[in-house]
């Protein structure tokens, strides 16, 4: 006997998300399958069983959630097309837009719950951007560099030299004398990052007594991931910022 599938064969999962309940604490876990809204889910197995086999719709999820979240992942598909396009599009010709990159990350860690303050012009001694909180600040690098501009210039040494010239003169410029970053971060749009153990990084975070327990280093793969925990409100700043 043929068994005629209907939609109900098809399993519909919660997106992954952060939960309106945790909000505040801006934690996301992929594995965990949160909402973005107050409604909750009414999961039944056995009510779901019964209408897979007799209805062609279901009431597994209530209407209104489901739309709320094809609404999300819609959004959050065309937010990572317009991340990418923005990127490594070429304004000038010759080299991709640091600014826009320095606005995603920028908005990138105020969904996660820190205070951002661009620290603006060219002499900004190895710090793109601030971001704070619990009363601990991170520096930021931001480099929009492409493959050959990344294999290029963003080796070991040069690597260590921007953490460095952010320890020397960031620190001193952006908090004062005898004051620290709780730690600093540098930012790539591109995964040609040259191979580097662990060790490496986490040598510099201690000679510059920064948090060892931090990745230090993040790259495209991260930054478009990581908008798969973007609350509404930073949706709202991403499709702000792409219409300008």
């Amino acid at each position: 006997m043929m068994i005629k599938k209907t939609i109900n064969h098809n399993k519909l999962y919660r997106p992954y998300a952060i939960s309106s309940s945790s909000v505040n604490n801006f934690k996301c876990n992929k594995r965990l399958f949160s909402i973005m809204t107050e409604t909750n889910y009414d999961y039944n197995y056995k009510k779901q069983k019964l209408n897979n086999r007799f209805q062609t719709t279901s009431s597994y999820i209530k209407p209104s959630v489901l739309d709320n979240n094809i609404q999300w992942k819609y959004d959050i598909g065309i937010i990572k097309k317009k991340i990418d396009d923005k990127l490594i599009q070429k304004p000038d010709g010759y080299r991709r837009d640091g600014i826009i990159f320095e606005k995603v990350l920028g908005i990138i860690y105020e969904n996660e719950g820190y205070t951002v303050t661009p620290t603006g012009g060219t002499n900004d001694a190895g710090v793109d951007l601030i971001a704070e909180k619990d009363r601990k600040k991170i520096a930021i690098q931001a480099k929009n560099y492409n493959d050959n501009m990344t294999s290029k210039y963003l080796n070991k040494n040069n690597i260590e030299v921007v953490f460095n010239k952010i320890k020397n003169d960031g620190e001193l410029k952006h908090l004062g004398p005898g004051k620290s970053f709780y730690g600093a971060r540098l930012h790539i749009y591109n995964d040609n990052i040259v191979n580097m153990r662990p060790q490496f990084v986490e040598n510099i975070a201690i000679k510059h007594q920064y948090d060892i327990f931090d990745k230090m280093i993040y790259g495209k793969t991260w930054l478009l991931n990581y908008t798969n925990c973007l609350t509404q409100n930073s949706i709202k700043k991403f499709y702000d910022l792409f219409d300008k």
